[in-house]
């Protein structure tokens, strides 16, 4: 189970707090109470992903408690990251950057709900079904929450870009 989510929850974290090491510390956190909680045995884990993903989002907020820290600042080294790892020229790499460069500034600008929801359905690639279970809301909530913070990011995307 390790292998299988431990790449998804620490790609989770680091939306959310933006650090490799902070990410990792907590990614190495989530599955130590994951492994403590399967030796306790108390209850039966009736579904893997929706409880990782609960213990990452609670260790997240765990994290941002314990530093009174108002919310998650994301790096823009992952703009960088993105456009080493497209094979294309210089200025493509450029544009790209600078576009998720533009997108990641925006996603700054919402609400943490609406960064979740979009972490969720589009960079982790979650049905609306898996979602739901993860955030502990209904599949009609979060396609109504999914609608509206693609709306706040088509917003804030607005916002940020240069008038031409």
């Amino acid at each position: 189970m390790y292998d299988a989510y431990a790449p998804r929850i620490y790609r989770y974290i680091f939306f959310k707090v933006s650090s490799s090491s902070e990410a990792e510390d907590l990614t190495a956190d989530v599955f130590l109470k994951t492994w403590e909680f399967i030796q306790k045995r108390e209850e039966r884990i009736s579904s893997f992903q929706p409880f990782v993903y609960r213990l990452a989002r609670n260790a997240v907020v765990d994290h941002y408690r314990n530093r009174a820290k108002e919310a998650a600042v994301m790096s823009l080294d992952f703009s960088i990251d993105v456009a080493e790892q497209v094979d294309k020229s210089l200025p493509t790499k450029i544009a790209i950057a600078s576009d998720v460069e533009t997108v990641m500034k925006a996603m700054n600008t919402l609400k943490d709900e609406y960064r979740e929801i979009i972490l969720l359905r589009y960079i982790e690639e979650y049905s609306i079904f898996e979602t739901a279970k993860i955030l502990e809301k209904s599949r009609g909530a979060v396609r109504t929450t999914t609608h509206r913070a693609i709306e706040a990011l088509r917003e804030a995307v607005t916002q940020l870009e240069p008038t031409q």
